[in-house]
């Protein structure tokens, strides 16, 4: 293999030009996504704590709730002041038959 040409063309200014506007984009790119990556980081933990927050807000309004509605709960016997004692069939059809 003849390495004369590939020296030829790595010796080319443009060439070497490409190469380091290239080199100096990716560099910029890698900067930028780290400074991106600890900024996500930091939203990160500050949504976790506001989020922490919320989940004992919750939790000590349904307790204060469920320490407030005890009385209002549906014991097993009791029965319901819609179900009735007669057997047979319904009519569910509210429309006037004239």
């Amino acid at each position: 293999m003849d390495f004369q040409f590939i020296d030829a063309f790595l010796d080319n200014t443009f060439i070497k030009l490409l190469g380091y506007v290239i080199s100096l984009i990716a560099g910029v790119i890698a900067i930028w996504q780290s400074i991106r990556v600890n900024k996500i980081k930091k939203e990160l933990i500050f949504f976790k704590q506001d989020f922490n927050q919320i989940n004992q807000d919750f939790k000590r309004i349904k307790i204060h709730f469920d320490e407030r509605n005890v009385s209002n709960e549906v014991k097993l016997g009791e029965r319901s002041q819609y179900i009735q004692d007669a057997n047979g069939p319904i009519s569910i059809d509210n429309r006037n038959i004239q």
